[in-house]
C-alpha cells in the first residue's frame, strides 16, 4: 500500500469559445496539449468544477504520460491546474478514467507499471485546493491487469475497477474482473469484490458507480455475453443483487457503462440493437434492486452506440427532477461519426433535449464521455481535430431550468420563499440564480429575468 503525498504543479491557459445552442450556451474547452491526446475521453463534474482526461497527454517534460485539466465552469477560457502523476512513465493512460466529490478528484491509470509489473495499474487522487496527491494500488498487483480502468468516489470510499483481473492466482487471460474499495483517508484497501457467479470473460469492474449507500460495478460479459450489473452495499460490502436486462441480448455489452440517481440505476448496452437496427445502443433504468425496469431508452437509428457513456447528477437542485445524459458517439445527424448526446429524465426516460456540437466534424466521436452537474453539462468528444488530429475537445452545456423562478419548497407553487431563495442564490453567485446572459456574471439581467418568470407564473 502507498499513500504518499505531493504538491501539483500550477496549470495553464486555454482559450475558450461562447455561443448559444437552442435552449442552451455552450463553451468548448479545446485541448491544450497537441495532436492524439484524447482530450475529452474521459470528464466528471463536482459543484462549478469540472475535470476533462486526456489519456495519453503530455506531462511538464512533455512525455506522453495522461494528463488531466481542472477548469471552472464559470471561466472555461482557464485551466485551473493541470493534474499529473509525479511518477508518471509514457503510456500510463493517467486521465482515461476519472472522477470527482467536492475537492477531490479520482484518476486512473490502468496503464502505470508498478514493481515491474508492466501494466498493473495505479490511481492517483488529488485535493484541488492543496494540491496534495495521493497514490492508490492494490496489495496484490498483477502484469496487465490494468487496475484503474473504471473508478469511482463517494465520501471517504474510493471504488476501483479491474476488468482484467483473474480468479486464479496465475494469469490466465480468464477476465473474470473484480473491485477494490479503499478508504480515502489512509489510502488502505479496505476490500477486493468478486461477482458471487463469476465466469471467465465476465470483466467485472468495466464500470463502477457509488452513490446512496450502493456500489454498482458493470459485468458486460456476464452470462455468456449477455453483460449484467452488480450491486453491493458501500457500508458492510456485502453482495446485494445481480440486475439483467428485460431483453437481454448477446454481445450487447449490457453493463459497460452504470449510473446511479436516488432511486433510478441506469445500465448502458451501447451494441445492443433496437428497432432492428444493429448497435443502435440502449440505456436501461430500473430501481436500485433491479427488480422493477422503468424504462429503456434508445436512438433507435443503426450505429449510434447509445449508452456508450452515461452520467447522472449526483447533488440535483432540489425540486428539480433527476437528470441523466446519456452519450451516443456514433450519431450521425451532424456528420458521419460527429456523435451526439441526449439529456433525459432518468424517472421517466423522457427527452430533455439533444445536444450536438456547434462545429461537429467527421467522426469527432461526441458523446464518448458525459457529466453533469445541476444545469451544467459536459460532453467530450475525443477525436476533434482542433488543435491537431484527435487532440480532442469538450464542450460546456447550460441548461434552461424548467422553471427558473420555482426556487423553494412547496416546489410547483411561486411565493415570497422563492424571492427568498433567489436572493440568497443572488447574493452567494450561486448558478441558481444565473438566469441571463452574460452566465457566469449576476447582474440585473438576472434579477429581471427572475421577476419576468416569477411574474408570468413561469408559463
Amino acid at each position: 500500500m502507498r499513500c504518499s503525498s505531493r504538491l501539483l504543479v500550477a496549470g495553464l491557459m486555454v482559450a475558450g469559445t461562447h455561443a448559444a445552442h437552442a435552449q442552451i450556451e455552450v463553451d468548448t474547452f479545446h485541448n491544450p496539449g497537441d495532436e492524439n491526446d484524447n482530450f475529452g475521453e474521459a470528464v466528471a463534474q463536482s459543484g462549478d468544477v469540472v475535470v476533462i482526461g486526456a489519456g495519453t497527454g503530455p506531462n511538464a517534460e512533455d512525455v506522453p504520460v495522461g494528463a488531466v485539466y481542472v477548469y471552472d465552469v464559470t471561466d472555461p477560457g482557464e485551466v485551473l491546474r493541470t493534474l499529473s502523476p509525479s511518477d508518471g512513465r509514457v503510456l500510463d493512460l493517467f486521465g482515461s478514467a476519472i472522477d470527482i466529490e467536492g475537492e477531490i478528484v479520482v484518476v486512473g491509470a490502468y496503464g502505470h507499471s508498478l514493481d515491474g509489473l508492466a501494466s498493473s495499474g495505479a490511481v492517483y487522487v488529488y485535493d484541488i485546493t492543496t494540491g496534495q496527491e495521493k497514490k492508490l494500488v492494490p496489495e496484490d498487483p498483477t502484469a496487465g491487469e490494468g487496475f484503474g480502468q473504471s473508478v469511482a468516489i463517494s465520501g471517504n470510499i474510493v471504488v476501483v475497477g479491474v476488468p482484467n483481473d483473474d480468479l486464479s492466482d496465475i494469469p490466465t487471460n480468464d477476465n473474470e474482473g473484480s473491485v477494490y474499495v479503499f478508504d480515502l483517508t489512509t489510502c488502505n484497501q479496505i476490500d477486493k469484490l468478486r461477482a458471487p457467479d463469476a465466469t471467465p470473460g465476465d470483466r467485472f469492474g468495466t464500470s463502477v458507480a457509488v452513490a446512496g449507500g450502493i456500489i454498482v460495478v458493470g459485468t458486460p460479459g456476464h452470462g455468456g455475453s449477455i453483460g449484467g450489473a452488480h450491486t453491493f452495499d458501500t457500508n458492510s460490502l456485502q453482495f446485494l443483487n445481480t440486475i439483467v436486462s428485460d431483453s437481454p441480448q448477446s454481445f450487447s455489452a449490457f453493463g459497460s457503462t452504470v449510473a446511479l440517481t436516488e432511486t433510478a440505476l441506469l445500465i448502458g448496452a451501447p451494441l445492443a440493437s433496437s428497432d432492428d437496427e444493429t448497435a443502435a445502443g440502449v440505456v436501461t433504468a430500473s430501481d436500485h434492486a433491479g427488480a422493477t425496469e422503468l424504462h429503456t431508452f434508445s436512438s433507435g437509428a443503426e450505429g449510434d452506440e447509445v449508452g456508450r457513456s452515461v452520467a447522472t447528477d449526483s447533488s440535483p437542485s432540489r425540486g428539480a427532477p433527476s437528470l441523466a445524459v446519456i452519450g451516443a458517439p456514433g450519431d450521425d445527424e451532424a456528420a458521419s461519426g460527429a456523435g451526439a448526446a441526449y439529456v433525459i429524465n432518468a424517472d421517466t426516460g423522457d427527452i430533455v433535449t439533444k445536444l450536438t456540437a456547434g462545429d461537429a466534424q467527421l467522426f469527432d466521436l461526441f458523446g464518448s464521455a458525459v457529466s453533469i452537474s445541476g444545469r451544467y453539462v459536459v460532453v467530450g468528444a475525443p477525436n476533434e481535430d482542433t488543435n491537431g488530429n484527435n487532440s480532442g475537445a469538450a464542450y460546456l452545456f447550460l441548461l434552461d431550468p424548467p422553471c427558473p423562478a420555482d426556487l423553494a419548497e412547496p416546489f410547483g407553487v411561486l411565493d415570497f420563499s422563492d424571492v427568498f431563495a433567489f436572493l440568497v442564490a443572488f447574493g452567494a453567485m450561486d448558478p441558481a440564480a444565473d438566469l441571463a446572459e452574460p452566465f457566469g456574471g449576476f447582474d440585473f439581467s438576472d434579477v429581471f429575468a427572475f421577476l419576468t418568470s416569477f411574474g408570468g407564473g413561469c408559463q
